[in-house]
């Protein structure tokens, strides 16, 4: 039962245009939406406090840590992640009559940005845009079936009386029936628009302007209507000054700190500010009515082109890292944020913003610089070390036919030390190869795979087979991670066969089977943790926390199940190129 009415949450988060989660008295991600998987990633069944804070346990402003308590705490909260401002909130829901917790957060970065902006050109401006949460309910023709705490706060209705209430009694006269015909066709199986403007009337028979997106859902086995509101108001009132405060927009555009521009729908300059004179040289003379490459080195033209044309068709399209030609012929690392102009729906142009880099890029650089030391620094400690090894190893091989039994069994001792020691600078010569993150590029995995059984079938004697390809995304660390797999079959799991299969779905699955003795079940969950070594073969612990490692900067994930009859499968999942 549980299971299902989550199912049917699962659905309903999925149509709602902020990221949405649903997490168990545990703190596990049951369900997150679709604009949580775009934000944080492949998050479910993780631990929250892991996936949004990096923490190993709950932090003490946890909010559901406090419902847990019993402590009454607000439920909205502001936080900073990855220079983003996000605004959260967390409720108890009861889902099949169990306990669970609604978490619903909503990036305001752009709005935080403009708020600050505002306060500093003009303390009379109140914030350009009102931040609030979107108000969602489920209707059907006649009743709500589901509103949460945003709607009430929007309407000033409880939601005791908004159940009671007939839901089109909220809308405005003049654009109820034009709600109530599009809520009859949509129930009716038809497809009017998902998305609309409506006008709200409150309690206190204020009139709030509201965005609307809807859709079409099964809910309780019946047709039903899931919808979102966006409390539009102060925005209007804000476009409403707009129109008579051009000359303070001005002021405000002059006042910030970085490059503000503006381009035609040909990429001809018509507006920038001060700043691009400071930064850049040009004055607005030598500039305006010229196209944008004329200040962009000739490499960089393709890509600024490319993302011009995208941009004025709609695409969202991403930060522009280049740089740009000053008049003296200095070139100025830049960043890039451009969106559309329009006149009502109507693309105009481009709006941009352009911030210097010079100074992060030097500090990205020095980092950089300082690694590649600290890498040479191990590489050279890693070498000395394994000469010093291989020179005890031998002085202890000279010694063992010259003593007693006794001191023979302390120098075996010495030489099993040296070989731990020997393979962990090994691991860690790995584990090095992580921090050095090179560019992605295609690899296949076939070919990769091939080259390394044919190394463990010379050493070791092992048979195998190989079935399909699939190119990903990878560097050359690849080969550390399959090798590792495989070296873990042959000495842990003392298989004398490896079979390797390599389907292309969404994603990229290499299964690697082996059919030895096989993983324990009770430590199929820890073998990929840092340190962990089980056995008499065990070793340092790192060989498959590598694997780990480099498998998720890849962007991918790595599985274990059992073998029939017996034996271990790893699974790699990852992303195609």
């Amino acid at each position: 039962m549980v299971v299902d009415v989550l199912e049917e949450w699962g659905k309903m988060i999925d149509a709602i245009d902020m990221m949405v989660s649903i997490i168990d008295e545990d703190f596990n991600l049951i369900k997150i939406n679709r604009k949580m998987k775009e934000f944080f990633g492949e998050a479910e069944m993780k631990k929250c406090y892991k996936v949004f804070h990096n923490l190993d346990s709950p932090p003490e402003t946890c909010r559901i840590l406090a419902f847990l308590r019993g402590i009454k705490k607000g439920k909205e909260y502001y936080e900073e992640f990855h220079n983003r401002w996000l605004k959260a909130s967390v409720d108890e829901v009861y889902i099949g009559g169990k306990r669970f917790f609604l978490h619903v957060v909503d990036d305001i970065t752009g709005l935080k940005e403009t708020e600050r902006s505002l306060k500093e050109s003009e303390e009379k401006y109140k914030t350009l845009v009102e931040k609030s949460h979107d108000a969602i309910y489920i209707v059907d023709e006649n009743r709500f079936l589901f509103v949460n705490d945003r709607l009430c706060e929007l309407t000033g209705y409880s939601k005791e009386e908004l159940y009671e209430m007939y839901p089109f009694s909220l809308i405005h006269h003049e654009d109820r029936n034009r709600l109530i015909e599009t809520a009859i066709e949509r129930l009716g199986g038809g497809k009017p628009p998902e998305t609309f403007e409506a006008r709200v009337v409150a309690k206190d028979g204020e009139i709030r302007y509201c965005d609307f997106s809807v859709s079409s859902i099964s809910y309780g086995g019946k047709k039903a209507i899931l919808g979102t509101i966006r409390d539009q108001t102060e925005r209007k009132k804000f476009e409403e000054k707009l129109r008579w405060s051009e000359e303070r927009y001005k002021t405000l555009i002059q006042t910030l700190s970085d490059i503000v521009f503006t381009l035609d729908i040909d990429g001809r300059f018509t507006f920038f500010n001060e700043r691009f004179t400071e930064k850049i040289g040009y004055t607005a003379d030598e500039l305006i009515g010229e196209h944008f490459t004329k200040i962009l080195p000739e490499e960089y033209h393709k890509v600024a082109l490319e993302s011009f044309r995208l941009g004025l068709k709609g695409y969202n399209t991403p930060l522009l890292m280049l740089e740009v030609c000053s008049k003296n012929g200095e070139r100025v690392p830049m960043e890039l944020n451009v969106t559309n102009l329009y006149d009502g729906k109507k693309v105009t142009g481009r709006i941009g913003v352009a911030r210097d880099i010079t100074e992060r890029i030097k500090m990205q650089k020095d980092i950089e610089n300082r690694n590649e030391i600290l890498r040479l620094i191990n590489k050279i400690l890693r070498h000395d070390i394994l000469n010093d090894l291989s020179v005890i190893e031998g002085a202890v091989d000279m010694l063992m036919g010259k003593v007693s039994e006794e001191d023979r069994r302390l120098l075996e001792n010495v030489q099993a030390a040296v070989r731990r020691s020997a393979e962990l600078i090994e691991d860690m010569g790995e584990l090095e190869k992580i921090t050095e993150s090179g560019e992605l590029e295609p690899v296949s995995l076939r070919e990769v795979s091939k080259e390394i059984l044919e190394e463990f079938e010379k050493e070791f004697g092992i048979k195998s087979m190989i079935e399909g390809d699939c190119i990903v995304r990878a560097d050359e660390t690849i080969r550390s991670v399959i090798s590792n797999i495989i070296r873990n079959s042959v000495i842990h799991g003392e298989t004398d066969r490896i079979e390797i299969k390599i389907k292309k779905k969404k994603e990229c699955e290499m299964r690697i089977e082996d059919f030895g003795k096989g993983i324990p079940d009770e430590i199929k969950e820890r073998v990929f943790e840092e340190g962990f070594a089980y056995g008499e073969t065990g070793r340092s612990g790192l060989g498959l926390y590598i694997v780990k490692k480099v498998v998720e900067r890849y962007g991918g994930r790595v599985e274990i199940e059992n073998n029939s009859p017996r034996g271990t499968v790893v699974i790699l999942r990852l992303i195609p190129y």
